[in-house]
């Protein structure tokens, strides 16, 4: 299966940052899996502000970025089970241990394991290797009701998700959004999706929420959204 996927696509394309001002286009080989892990590729990823950030503060060169994914796997490591080539999937960039100081408190982001741990190469490539652990537990079939590009927003919506659930909201309670561009609209989509606005059938029933932001056409789509 290897030779063959060598033959067909021997290189790909991948996005390399090399400083803030030099950001190419190369040729890279396509990553080879062993029998536990998938090869995606990949159709859609997003661009964080944390992708922004590290080429802002000098990302060690040469770099690939880019973790907010979704893709197609195109090739099964045979003892790989819940999987096929040909199925759609997001796949989470981290693994957190589950067991240490920080994962049992829930602040997985500190977890050390979680921090180690990546997908090969990242998002802004042709093609991903995605390891074991990730398969196992961070890859989740995409829903047939979403693109690609509405399944790259599953992983920052996922952020604001728990950063509500985190919060202590009680019914009458008011929540203030602060900037809507993409994180902050979906951040009131969390929040009213949790119970805000005039449905109570959320876990924090009845809150309001607002947005603020300097631009009109982000106030106007905070408002299309509802």
């Amino acid at each position: 299966m290897h030779d063959k996927m060598e033959e067909r696509f021997p290189t790909m394309k991948a996005i390399i940052y090399h400083s803030h001002d030099d950001i190419r286009l190369e040729n890279r080989s396509i990553p080879t899996i062993n029998e536990t892990e998938l090869l995606v590729r990949v159709h859609g990823c997003g661009l964080c502000g944390s992708d922004i950030l590290k080429i802002t503060q000098q990302a060690p060169p040469p770099v690939i970025l880019g973790h907010e994914l979704t893709g197609t796997i195109v090739e099964c490591g045979k003892a790989v089970s819940g999987f096929e080539v040909g199925q759609r999937v997001i796949v989470a960039h981290h693994v957190p241990c589950g067991t240490c100081h920080y994962c049992r408190h829930q602040n997985y982001s500190m977890c050390a394991a979680f921090k180690a741990s990546n997908i090969d190469p990242c998002g802004f490539a042709e093609y991903i290797r995605v390891p074991t652990e990730h398969v196992r537990h961070t890859t989740l079939l995409l829903p047939e009701t979403l693109s690609a590009e509405e399944g790259s927003f599953v992983e920052p919506l996922a952020c604001c998700v728990r950063a509500v659930r985190r919060t202590p909201l009680l019914p009458g309670d008011s929540v203030v959004v602060m900037g809507l561009g993409s994180v902050g609209l979906l951040m009131l989509q969390a929040v009213k999706g949790l119970g805000a606005g005039r449905d109570k059938s959320g876990p924090y029933g009845a809150v309001q929420v607002y947005g603020v932001d300097l631009l009109p056409e982000r106030l106007q789509l905070a408002r299309d959204l509802g």
